[in-house]
């Protein structure tokens, strides 16, 4: 029909091929593997193409501070959670689909807790490191200097020594030497 483009419907609705694993908590949804999703669009302001990037890159996930700077209100980030073309995964970060893969959830928990200077670490960098076998549970990060501060699913750690000797990136994520 009108759909000669790949990832195209037909029906003018550009498509985006996911593979997911693991559901969100909560999401009711069962292991989807190949999921087909409708992409994020919003021809009047936001940057689709960005944010598949975005997504791309940081293994289906996004921030919402990310979401913002490609053109996308908080507003807008709220109509397309309730209308499930985006899905909560931990406080301010998304997934256009309802599953994440162990990936997404470590590249979710350093966004969630701060993507500039948070760090994947403790167990969950033993997990990366291949020093340590994955378990179920929360993913560790750490970020320079004192205080508090996390959320449902992660453990943050604080680190007054944490240097740039200390981070070494894996597939694009920061993660702690072993």
């Amino acid at each position: 029909a009108h759909g000669s483009r790949p990832g195209s419907t037909g029906r003018g609705v550009a498509t985006v091929q996911t593979r997911r694993t693991r559901c969100i908590p909560g999401c009711g949804s069962a292991q989807i593997a190949g999921h087909v999703q409708p992409a994020m669009s919003d021809p009047r302001s936001v940057d689709d193409r960005r944010v598949a990037e975005i997504v791309a890159r940081q293994s289906g996930v996004v921030s919402s501070r990310q979401l913002v700077a490609c053109g996308l209100s908080r507003s807008g980030i709220a109509r397309r959670v309730s209308s499930a073309r985006l899905f909560r995964v931990l406080r301010s970060v998304y997934s256009p689909a309802p599953c994440v893969d162990e990936w997404g959830r470590r590249w979710a928990a350093v966004l969630a807790i701060d993507a500039d200077r948070a760090v994947l670490s403790h167990w969950s960098a033993g997990v990366i490191h291949r020093m340590l076998q994955p378990r179920i549970g929360p993913v560790h990060v750490t970020m320079p200097g004192s205080g508090r501060g996390g959320t449902a699913g992660v453990v943050v750690h604080r680190s007054r020594s944490l240097g740039p000797d200390d981070v070494v990136v894996v597939r694009g994520l920061r993660v702690t030497t072993p």
